[in-house]
């Protein structure tokens, strides 16, 4: 006698693929936001023990922080425009 047991719920939900808002890029304050990240990191640009792929990696993390928590702040912002 062959038993089969099926779990519906095995694969819990993960964060789906982050994409920049097409809006961001044009507020002038965002953009000053988040070349601070970049500029944090131009200090190891000549240093030959940094690989580069990671260096890269690493500013676009930075960026994608910077990007996510200016987006936050614009929202509430706007809601409490319009709650007001």
């Amino acid at each position: 006698m062959n038993i089969l047991n099926v779990s519906l719920h095995s694969n819990p939900r993960r964060p789906g693929f982050w994409k920049l808002s097409t809006s961001l890029p044009a507020d002038k304050n965002n953009i000053d936001f988040i070349r601070l990240p970049i500029h944090e990191h131009n200090e190891y640009e000549n240093d030959e023990s940094i690989n580069p792929a990671l260096l890269w990696d690493m500013i676009k993390v930075k960026t994608r922080e910077k990007s996510l928590s200016f987006a936050a702040a614009k929202k509430r912002k706007t809601l409490h425009k319009q709650q007001d």
